[in-house]
């Protein structure tokens, strides 16, 4: 007996002591006093970054609780630059959110610069009208790009850190790839990191709901998409320095048969090993989520009975919000009509019903049992499309996770990352570097789109036009305005000019409206007005993709150096309707130029 007390006891102890030897070993770990990492981890990012200790930073480093003992600093730093994050924002959705991480090695450079100097730094965020901030209240610091101002005055003061906005209605990639260069050498200085913002759409172009499913993801221009999307990406990584950032910033509308560029947005991505933040991945396979629970609970009427639902309080901004179902703010809410623009106001929020009815998914919002309430989402509410005061918030503390990130993993905790390097194979989809860099060549593009409240804006003039072309959006509420002819009989013309420095080769393009309905047909004439030369094209503005987009035609060639050579005029011509088609629209967008490939001035 007195032997099995003794094994017993000696078993305890030798039990008690691996566990201390454990706990001891991982406590000095990440307390920095033992280190399994490379000590020259730093030696491959672009400048130089040093360790952050407790005097860099203006944070409380005594530990109040047992649990704080076994932070790190750079633990401590990140909570400290989290600490604004909004209330009930998961840990899964932050994880969810960084979809593809890449190279790090830029982004580290910016976080370094961010938390290890006093030197400014310039944030430029390219994107649609989810960037300009449509639908939320005017003030511009309830815009993602406004709460990240706000968010770097408040942690950072004194720094001059700038974030312009250069969001424009309507803007996809292709809009960007002609204007990039440009909107570049517009900047006070050149960006430290550039966000781009058009998940949403490259996709979505004019329509409201009707997105097929096969048909609407590799249509007709889906390759042009992509090409765009790879000069915008070649362009800002061989523009901007090595210690400068680009990412792609992925959102996602309510409904439910929506598609969005993520697809080849991370394609791009990987190829050139740049990061992907996704608000989509972060925050709506919750939205699914809550769905699911309503249709269980509630049936097809996707309402919630508060006196039986689960209830969840969360303090927000000082306010105390309740949620239902899920918690805030992934559950249902009340609707904030006070967070919305005053001339959106009068259609209140709309509720997850809605949007599964314009997902064309049925759903019986007059049929809710009595004492059932309609579900409102914190982060949808004056339409389907763009983010509440809440969503906008979201997108900022998903950017500022992957800043804080990476500067807690390597510019503080020493992760090893390879400086970023252009992959040597060439493009992605475009293939060539020459011919890259032609497509991101523009040198005039006059169009009906303002790209950024801060930049010169050369607006699309014609010369001529008959009566029948006007310029006016045929879209509601967002504006989309365009040269527009829709007289059945055609015989309707407009003339645009081209005037650039003679004897050069130029690629000429126009940009028009492309859709599954009524659409019309035209001719397009491009003539070199000293020598005569005419290139004329025959286009249409029906496809078959359920997707109304503006999409290009080239209507010279880099091979054809006579098409235009400095002084030319671009005529189109519309032409009867084509019956059967219940339309005539021709709507013209764009007129652009690039130099030849290979060609310079």
């Amino acid at each position: 007996m007195a032997v099995g007390i003794s094994s017993f006891l000696c078993f305890i102890f030798t039990v008690s002591a691996a566990f201390l030897i454990n706990i001891s070993v991982i406590f000095f770990i990440r307390q920095g006093k033992l280190s399994t990492t490379n000590k020259n981890h730093l030696q491959n990012l672009p400048v130089k970054a040093v360790p952050i200790t407790n005097r860099d930073i203006d944070i409380d480093i005594d530990a109040n609780t047992d649990a704080d003992r076994f932070l790190t600093q750079c633990e401590k730093q990140y909570n400290h630059l989290t600490s604004t994050r909004t209330p009930g924002l998961t840990a899964e959705s932050l994880r969810r959110s960084r979809t593809y991480i890449g190279n790090t090695a830029r982004l580290a450079a910016v976080s370094q610069k961010l938390l290890k100097t006093t030197s400014p730094l310039s944030v430029l965020i390219c994107g649609g009208s989810i960037t300009l901030g449509w639908g939320v209240h005017k003030d511009i610091k309830y815009r993602y790009s406004g709460a990240l101002q706000t968010y770097f005055d408040n942690f950072f003061p004194g720094r001059d850190i700038k974030v312009n906005n250069a969001g424009a209605h309507g803007a996809d990639m292709c809009s960007l790839a002609k204007r990039i260069r440009k909107l570049l050498q517009g900047e006070r200085q050149m960006p430290d990191l550039v966000i781009l913002e058009f998940g949403v759409n490259d996709y979505q172009g004019q329509d409201e709901n009707d997105i097929r499913h096969i048909t609407d993801v590799f249509f007709n221009g889906f390759e042009d998409l992509c090409a765009c999307a790879e000069v915008v990406v070649h362009a800002l990584l061989t523009s901007l320095p090595p210690t400068s950032a680009v990412l792609f910033l992925e959102m996602r509308t309510a409904i439910v048969s929506r598609k969005t560029s993520q697809l080849f947005h991370t394609g791009v991505a990987q190829h050139y090993q740049i990061p992907v933040i996704s608000y989509a991945e972060a925050m709506i396979p919750s939205y699914w989520q809550l769905i699911n629970v309503l249709k269980r609970n509630g049936g097809a009427h996707m309402a919630y009975d508060p006196a039986t639902a689960k209830r969840f309080t969360t303090v927000v901004d000082g306010v105390v919000e309740k949620s239902y179902v899920l918690p805030y703010p992934y559950g249902c809410s009340r609707c904030r009509v006070d967070h919305m623009s005053r001339d959106i106001r009068h259609g209140a929020c709309k509720s997850i019903c809605t949007w599964l009815d314009r997902s064309n998914v049925e759903c019986k919002d007059d049929k809710r049992p009595k004492g059932y309430e309609r579900c409102f989402t914190p982060i949808f509410g004056p339409d389907e499309v763009h983010p509440t005061r809440t969503g906008h918030a979201i997108v900022k503390d998903l950017i500022v996770e992957a800043l804080a990130s990476v500067g807690r993993d390597v510019v503080c905790g020493g992760q090893d990352v390879m400086r970023h390097v252009l992959p040597q194979s060439g493009g992605w989809i475009v293939g060539r570097k020459e011919r890259l860099e032609a497509l991101g060549n523009f040198i005039m593009v006059h169009d009906t789109m303002i790209l950024g409240t801060h930049q010169h804006h050369d607006r699309l003039t014609p010369e001529t036009h008959s009566k029948g072309f006007s310029f006016y959006s045929d879209t509601k509420p967002n504006p989309k305005e365009g040269w527009i002819a829709t007289n059945p009989q055609g015989g309707e013309t407009i003339t645009f000019l081209i005037d650039l420095p003679r004897n050069n080769c130029y690629v000429v393009y126009l940009a028009i409206l492309r859709s599954y309905q009524g659409m019309g047909q035209f001719i397009v004439t491009v003539k070199d007005k000293e020598s005569g030369t005419e290139t004329v094209k025959e286009a249409d503005g029906l496809w078959d993709a359920h997707i109304s987009v503006w999409s290009d035609i080239q209507l010279t060639d880099d091979k054809n150096t006579e098409a235009c050579r400095g002084s030319c005029e671009v005529t189109v011509l519309t032409k009867p309707e084509v019956k059967g088609r219940k339309g005539n629209k021709v709507k013209i967008y764009t007129l652009s130029v690039r130099k030849c490939e290979g060609k310079t001035q």
